[in-house]
C-alpha cells in the first residue's frame, strides 16, 4: 500500500515512504496520547474535586438533619418539661389556695369562737350586774 502524499508548504509534492509515515504516525500518536493523559488527569483530579464537594455537602446536609430534629426533640422535651412545671406549679397554687382557705376558715371559726365567748361572757357579765343591782 502506497504512504499518502505529503503536503505541508514548502515540500514539494512527493509520496513518503512507510518509514517517513510509520514515524509521523508515531509522534502524533505520542502527542495525541500526551494531550489525552493530560486530559485524564486534569478530569482525574476534577472528579476528585467533585467527589470531595458531594462528600463534604452530604456531610453537611446529614449534620443540618441531626441538629434540626435534636433542636426538635429538645423544643419537645423542653415543652414538657414546661408543661410539667406549668402543671406542678397550678398544683402548689392550688395546696396553697386550698391550705390558705384552710388557714382562713379555721381563723374565722377561732374568730368567732371567740366572739362568742366574749358575748358571753359579757352577757355573764351584764347579767351578775343587773343581778346585784336589783338586789
Amino acid at each position: 500500500m502506497p504512504a499518502p502524499s505529503s503536503s505541508s508548504p514548502g515540500t514539494k509534492n512527493r509520496r513518503m515512504t512507510q518509514c517517513e509515515f510509520q514515524s509521523a504516525f508515531l509522534r502524533n500518536s505520542k502527542r495525541q496520547t500526551a494531550i489525552f493523559d493530560e486530559a485524564f488527569t486534569s478530569l482525574s483530579s476534577q472528579l476528585e474535586e467533585v467527589k470531595d464537594a458531594f462528600i463534604c455537602s452530604v456531610e453537611c446536609q446529614y449534620i443540618h438533619a441531626v441538629s434540626f430534629w435534636e433542636a426538635r426533640r429538645l423544643d419537645r422535651a423542653s415543652r414538657n418539661n414546661n408543661t410539667r412545671e406549668d402543671i406542678l406549679a397550678r398544683k402548689q397554687i392550688s395546696r396553697d389556695d386550698l391550705l390558705s382557705r384552710d388557714i382562713i376558715a379555721r381563723e374565722e371559726r377561732e374568730a368567732k369562737g371567740k366572739f362568742a365567748d366574749k358575748i358571753t361572757q359579757y352577757l355573764s357579765a351584764s347579767s351578775t350586774s343587773h343581778n346585784n343591782a336589783s338586789d
